[in-house]
């Protein structure tokens, strides 16, 4: 359902874009939302859903293990818990960008991409049980450094206005302090922010339970200890 709902959003994005031939972005993926959106739909929704029915029909040892049994996660869904860690915490940045750096708007389309998006991630991260390691911060910054890349090549190698104004690299003072301030200060705070929430939930979802027996609260300390590596 989530799937048919975000293509929607982003079939009805690219005609916009299209049909208003008087944008300022030569491109319509330069912008980075539109980027991250699109990772929303392949990780939150098509993987998702490819992943659910593969071990639901294939995989289904993975579902019965015990707590002291080891069952190898396959590539699948590595991939999958990848690209959930990366579109959560870039959701949350791009909230955050838009409202304290840039001018926004109040369209349907700007609150999707902007608003929606983060209510989103944070309403599947609650039902959802994917965990979240704190050394994996760095799959998020990976793809920041990416973007950066991207937004170098861009502008400069295609001689091309810059995509963000606080990412002009005509001003590389400014736009290095934007990136710092991003890879040093916001990825990791708002994925630290999730790992929190990852632990949160877990808690709450125990408390739930009947009164844990000695060997299921051992098993809680091993997973505490287990989330930070």
């Amino acid at each position: 359902m989530f799937l048919i709902y975000h293509l929607s959003w982003l079939c009805y994005d690219i005609y916009v874009h299209v049909e208003n031939g008087k944008t300022d972005d030569a491109l319509y993926f330069t912008k980075l939302p539109n980027w991250s959106y699109t990772l929303l739909i392949t990780s939150s929704n098509l993987i998702d859903f490819i992943c659910t029915l593969s071990i639901h029909c294939r995989r289904k040892d993975i579902l019965h293990q015990s707590k002291d049994e080891a069952v190898a996660m396959p590539w699948y869904s590595q991939l999958n818990w990848l690209f959930f860690e990366i579109s959560n915490t870039i959701a949350v940045i791009i909230t955050i960008g838009f409202y304290s750096f840039l001018k926004p708007v109040g369209t349907p389309l700007a609150l999707e991409y902007h608003v929606i998006n983060s209510v989103y991630v944070l309403l599947s991260f609650f039902i959802c049980s994917k965990p979240v390691r704190i050394l994996h911060f760095i799959y998020p910054e990976i793809y920041m450094v990416i973007y950066i890349v991207f937004s170098v090549i861009y502008q400069l190698g295609g001689n091309n206005p810059a995509i963000y104004s606080i990412l002009d690299w005509n001003e590389p003072a400014r736009a290095m302090y934007t990136v710092l301030a991003v890879i040093c200060v916001a990825v990791p705070i708002v994925h630290m922010t999730f790992f929190g929430l990852h632990i949160f939930r877990d808690r709450i979802y125990k408390c739930c339970k009947k009164q844990p027996g000695i060997e299921d609260i051992e098993y809680e300390d091993k997973e505490v200890k287990e989330a930070t590596v």
